[in-house]
């Protein structure tokens, strides 16, 4: 079986989840795979690799040149790929991961689609969290395209199914992988290891990090810290750069800075000071007002910390509250009784729970389990076995 994957990102904060396809993957089909540019192989798998998308816009800073330029670049990735595609015998499964510019995305899945037997599309979310009911007009087009869409849990396909008039059958629930990797830490600077240093002051340690936009709720937590546990001896982390207006965190901005037990790092954090960060921590904050699924989920497991969150998406799905998390109602009160919670807990209890948090996701998530499955129920099927002894049967006429 011949498939191919287009992924234009696989880079930074999505990179796990691409090596984890392309792991789980590799063994059992002849796997080609388009990506970014800055795409680095993370396991032995064996696959036909083109790293294409974004050489130059990836390295430029933030701006209507970089946006134009990356819409340019992503043009040009899809013209190499149906260029040849063209030249080759069709896929049994074009498999996309990621959709960028959707009304571009509208005219390039119509030419895949005749270079396959079956087109597949990964929908992280059913909705994009920013400005997404903007993007429904364009969605439901592309739903219509592809053959199969895939969700990551059962209230995304619910979601879903509510917003858009999707066929029976069509949306195939596949679980996000989990694939284990030993957590770095690189050398800190003299700067960042103060920062670091300032975790061991407090009795208690709770982190928020990633892109910072409304829809994960951040500002609810910063409200009620502020307004009632600034006296406790517990540190509060925000670590993430605001990606759109996000009024509410705005306004909260100068009490931030007056708030001791605050620490907000408001930009871009590289890895080895926010892996440094996490280590120090005792609990994960997820408080989304609206979420699919997170893959904090997956980098709390990788760091054995449990986690707390709010009763949204399909988080629920994937954790154990009480063994191996905390959630609390998706509402001001139920995240005050959650902080509550986690600071009256023993840190020791904290710890085993983020134990069992990695044991869980392990089992729950194992990459080979997903991927077998994915390709017995959605990549091969009587359709496609059907279409290709017809073109057989044509080309022996």
């Amino acid at each position: 079986m011949k498939v191919l994957i287009i992924d234009p990102w696989g880079i930074k904060n999505t990179a796990d989840y691409l090596d984890g396809l392309i792991y789980g993957l590799s063994p059992l089909i002849e796997l080609t795979v388009f990506c970014n540019y800055y795409y680095k192989k993370a396991t032995n798998s064996m696959f036909n690799i083109h790293p294409i998308f974004f050489k130059k816009s990836e390295m430029m800073k933030p701006g209507l040149i970089r946006k134009f330029t990356r819409g340019l670049e992503y043009f040009k990735g899809y013209y190499e790929i149906i260029t040849n595609l063209k030249n080759c015998p069709r896929f049994d499964v074009i498999h996309t991961n990621w959709l960028l510019f959707y009304k571009l995305d509208i005219i390039f899945l119509k030419f895949l689609k005749k270079h396959c037997y079956k087109l597949v599309y990964t929908a992280h979310n059913a909705i994009p969290h920013i400005k997404g009911n903007k993007s429904i007009p364009q969605l439901r087009k592309i739903y219509s395209i592809v053959d199969n869409i895939i969700v990551h849990g059962q209230q995304i396909e619910k979601e879903l199914a509510e917003v858009f008039p999707i066929a029976k059958g069509k949306i195939y629930i596949q679980r996000h992988g989990f694939l284990l990797k030993k957590p770095y830490i690189v050398s800190l600077t003299y700067e960042e290891q103060s920062i670091v240093k300032k975790c061991e002051e407090f009795n208690k340690v709770l982190i928020f990090f990633g892109l910072i936009f409304p829809s994960k709720g951040i500002d609810r937590v910063v409200s009620l810290w502020i307004d009632k546990y600034r006296q406790y001896n517990a540190l509060l982390i925000i670590a993430g750069k605001t990606i759109t207006d996000y009024p509410q965190m705005e306004q909260l901005k100068k009490e931030i800075y007056r708030t001791n037990n605050i620490l907000y790092l408001n930009h871009f954090v590289e890895d080895s000071l926010l892996n440094a960060l996490i280590s120090k921590s005792d609990i994960i904050l997820l408080p989304y007002k609206h979420a699919s699924m997170s893959g904090v989920v997956f980098v709390a497991a990788q760091f054995k910390k449990t986690i707390l969150f709010t009763d949204s998406g399909s988080l629920n799905e994937y954790l154990n509250s009480g063994q191996d998390s905390i959630v609390c109602e998706n509402t001001n009160d139920g995240i005050d009784q959650g902080l509550l919670s986690v600071i009256n807990s023993d840190r020791k209890l904290l710890a085993s729970m983020g134990e069992r948090l990695q044991l869980n996701i392990q089992k729950k998530c194992d990459w080979k389990d997903i991927c077998k499955a994915l390709v017995e129920s959605v990549y091969i099927n009587k359709r496609i076995v059907m279409e290709k002894n017809n073109d057989n049967h044509k080309n022996t006429i």
